[in-house]
């Protein structure tokens, strides 16, 4: 038919037949130019400095909580807030194969105002760095800005609109330089309990517009290879799109379909009995 109707459509897909290295053993992978990972899903606590003062601060995960998963933040709520380096920290690790001085790292953060006063705003840190190297000084991210006069700060619509900080807006993005291919290593700490991590992206070129950003990427440690629901690599229940979501969903349908079909048989049997009687008197 070619000969009479020119040639057909053909679809071309390139594919990069990437692996990590088997002693990369735990942690998220880039996929389409980016890592997106649930803040609930740390590898490791960085322990607080030996400061009896910050001794009693730890990291909380809100479970069910917030626009995916659930959140993490510092406890108790009512913690003073601490400097740079004195309080634990989150630590993720992942394995990027893109090299870019461009990496925007994003953290989706529940929306909260300087309730200690512009003086004293909301303030976390975040480094990037290879693992195994030597860790750079964090970058101190101040997200909220100040209130003029009668007015929310910049952004603050947005932030109420969208549930989180860092969907619209560069407020909560910082960028770091990826050199080269290899393990690297996120560390956030908040520096007080209004911090609440939803979720944290990293844009390597990849991320596209959407509500509720990127599905969780492939963890090492977790994940099954060459098993993808189309919606998440998460099998944890409660996560959208997961496995364990879906089989309750539909063990939920199969329990209403159940009780709808025993329902109806009682009201089949208990018509024909009242007919039966009827006809006797």
């Amino acid at each position: 038919m070619e000969r009479y109707a020119g040639q057909g459509q053909r679809v071309i897909v390139p594919v990069a037949n990437r692996a990590v290295p088997s002693n990369f053993t735990k942690g998220f992978v880039e996929s389409d130019g980016h890592v997106s990972i649930e803040g609930p899903h740390y590898q490791s606590i960085v322990p607080a400095s030996n400061n009896a003062s910050n001794s009693s601060l730890k990291y909380h995960t809100f479970e069910n909580y917030g626009r995916t998963l659930g959140g993490v933040g510092l406890y108790p709520a009512n913690a003073e807030k601490v400097k740079l380096g004195e309080g634990p920290g989150l630590e993720y690790n992942m394995y990027l194969f893109t090299n870019t001085s461009k990496a925007n790292v994003t953290l989706y953060l529940s929306p909260s105002a300087n309730y200690l006063g512009d003086g004293n705003p909301l303030e976390y840190g975040i480094s990037l760095y290879p693992t195994g190297g030597s860790e750079p000084e964090p970058k101190r991210v101040q997200p909220v800005g100040k209130t003029e006069g009668a007015n929310m700060p910049d952004g603050w619509g947005y932030a109420v609109g969208d549930a989180v900080w860092g969907l619209t807006g560069n407020y909560t993005t910082t960028s770091f330089n990826v050199t080269q291919e290899g393990a690297y290593t996120l560390r956030v700490w908040a520096l007080m309990p209004n911090i609440i991590v939803q979720k944290v992206v990293v844009d390597l070129g990849g991320v596209r517009k959407s509500y509720l950003g990127p599905p969780e990427s492939f963890l090492v440690g977790r994940d099954e290879q060459g098993k993808y629901n189309q919606t998440t690599f998460s099998s944890s229940p409660g996560v959208v799109g997961s496995d364990a979501t879906r089989l309750a969903q539909k063990t939920d349908k199969k329990s209403i379909s159940t009780r709808t079909w025993a329902n109806s048989a009682v009201t089949c049997v208990f018509a024909v009995v009242l007919g039966v009687v009827l006809s006797v008197f």
